[in-house]
């Protein structure tokens, strides 16, 4: 009978190499969890300094981008399909007055 493979007093690959490449991408995991958590923290403080600068608050700001967003798909949408023979435009809907306050 043919033996395959090598007898079990050697190893294929040496372990000092294995644990290098282990400790290796150990530090690469960390680094990118590091580096996952700086970029998060200067998009929050970009965030908030962009916020601050509109000088509207929160919800009224993303009411605005909201806004902006839909103008913006209802005039590509527009544009597709003025490009077809016998499209027919967008109905575009009136915005939503907010309700009053109650003043107490």
């Amino acid at each position: 009978m043919a033996q395959y493979g090598t007898p079990s007093d050697q190893t294929v690959i040496p372990r000092s190499l294995m644990w290098a490449g282990a400790g290796l991408m150990v530090a690469a995991a960390a680094l990118g969890v590091a580096g996952s958590g700086v970029f998060a923290a200067a998009t929050v403080i970009g965030l908030r300094r962009h916020q601050r600068a509109t000088g509207l608050p929160p919800s009224q700001l993303a009411i605005h981008h909201w806004r902006r967003a839909k103008t913006a798909t209802r005039v590509g949408a527009d544009s597709w399909r003025a490009q077809h023979p016998g499209a027919v435009p967008a109905q575009v809907p009136t915005p939503r007055q907010a309700a009053p306050v109650p003043v107490s």
